[in-house]
């Protein structure tokens, strides 16, 4: 059987099959929740966030390799890094955005325009029986965003009626076809909004019902693997503004010997009522999204054995140490994750400045190092030559930057009382007394030795 959720959206009686209304309502939430574009990644489905990114590469007028590109050609000479700091400087929508853009649902080309994301109503001219729609259905035209299929609420009972005559189960529940068409409720009493005051530039949302908040668990990937249960003080709660998502990081663990952590790891989806004071409990496994193990950087026993890749990362890793201080968690899995806690990466940023190129790359990516190959330069042998040269150089800086990370940590480990024989509980390590203590400034200096430098 086909299962439907149905619901009076002002006038019109619409019908979403399942999914397709978990999908979208989820989407509206996320849209209507986030302050930045990391914080959007983190709310949406791996399907979600790659719908969204290639709506926006087909959409923006710029992207960073053209656009560098453009810039080479003005002027030869410019370095890299100035075209990068231009680039940033274009508004998201207009070029992709970063990780740390603040993020507004304006920001998304055809957002206001009602083009973005998908209309059910207009939808429902796709795929409902040909038979209901001449019955009961008219089609209705707009102004801008064409036609669409409305259907006279005094006739539900007959309309689902006929949909079940097609095999479809219809289930009425007006706050999430609300939801899906594109309308936030309202956050405090999760009432439906009055028409006027839907706005696309409304950020207004509540924590979503039981129904849209299992999109996450339909959609996204599962694992054999369970998580041992853990004390409350285990969990790791995303932040955030509605705080959708929480992380039990409660068994992942300190390698003492690389200095990198591992273990298992889950995520699962929340109501969003837990204050930032507020640890909540963990749910039964069958509600978790995600469920994995995370792996430390010593040699694997069967490291021929490829690992699938997590949805949603680029890499299996969720969380790393700051680099440099080893003191801070930063989150991981994305090419463009920055190594550095705020205050090392601020450190970090002025030195390289200072030098006015890139000594002490921010992360893996050949971005960080001020690498680009264009289109044309890959035809010219002589700068193919030197865009070896200069990756080898950025493999040797990477190099160095973990030889720091492994010492941090393992200096830091002594120095908080750890033994370097034994595996430590990540979250005792970040609560260890002393850890305040410690100096970062020092472990900066430690990074700078690592490139003859001595700030």
């Amino acid at each position: 059987m086909k299962k439907l959720f149905y619901g009076d959206v002002f006038g019109n009686l619409v019908f979403i099959p399942k999914r397709r209304a978990l999908y979208l309502a989820q989407l509206t939430q996320a849209v209507h929740t986030a302050s930045t574009w990391e914080e959007l990644s983190s709310l949406l489905t791996w399907d979600q966030w790659r719908e969204l990114r290639t709506y926006l590469f087909e959409s923006i007028e710029y992207a960073f390799e053209d656009f560098a590109q453009e810039k080479l050609e003005e002027d030869p000479e410019a370095p890299l890094s100035a075209a990068w700091e231009e680039y940033r400087r274009i508004p998201p929508g207009r070029r992709m955005p970063l990780e740390d853009d603040p993020f507004s649902p304006e920001q998304i080309p055809g957002f206001c325009d009602g083009d973005w994301p998908a209309w059910p109503a207009q939808e429902m001219l796709d795929w409902v029986p040909e038979s209901i729609q001449s019955r009961f259905g008219h089609n209705e035209e707009t102004l801008l965003n064409g036609s669409f299929l409305n259907f006279d609420p005094a006739q539900e009972d007959a309309i689902v009626a006929a949909f079940r005559e097609e095999g479809y189960t219809c289930q009425r529940n007006d706050d999430l076809v609300l939801q899906a068409s594109g309308y936030p409720l309202k956050p405090d009493e999760g009432s439906r909004p009055e028409k006027e005051t839907l706005r696309a530039a409304d950020r207004a949302s509540p924590a979503p019902d039981d129904s849209s908040t299992s999109a996450r668990t339909e959609t996204g990937a599962d694992s054999d693997e369970s998580l041992p249960e853990g004390s409350a003080a285990e969990v790791s709660v995303a932040e955030g503004t509605a705080r959708p998502r929480c992380y039990y990081l409660g068994e992942m663990l300190l390698c003492p010997q690389c200095g990198e952590i591992f273990g298992p790891w889950g995520c699962w989806e929340t109501t969003g009522e837990n204050s930032s004071d507020t640890v909540p409990e963990l749910p039964p496994r069958e509600n978790w999204s995600m469920a994995e193990w995370q792996h430390c950087g010593c040699p694997r026993q069967n490291p021929e054995k490829p690992e699938p890749r997590w949805p949603g990362f680029d890499f299996n890793k969720l969380v790393e140490l700051c680099h440099c201080c080893g003191l801070e968690p930063v989150r991981s899995g994305s090419k463009f994750s920055v190594w550095f806690c705020e205050e090392c990466k601020e450190r970090v940023c002025r030195l390289n400045a200072e030098y006015q190129r890139v000594v002490i790359p921010l992360g893996r990516h050949s971005v960080h190092s001020g690498l680009l190959l264009t289109g044309s330069q890959a035809k010219d042998p002589a700068e193919v030559s030197y865009f070896v040269h200069r990756v080898r150089e950025m493999e040797e800086s990477i190099d160095r930057v973990r030889k720091a990370a492994r010492a941090s940590v393992l200096l830091n480990l002594q120095k908080l009382g750890f033994p370097l024989t034994e595996c430590v509980l990540l979250w005792k390590y970040l609560s260890a007394p002393g850890r305040a203590q410690l100096d970062k400034a020092e472990a900066f200096q430690r990074l700078c030795s690592q490139f003859g430098i001595h700030p």
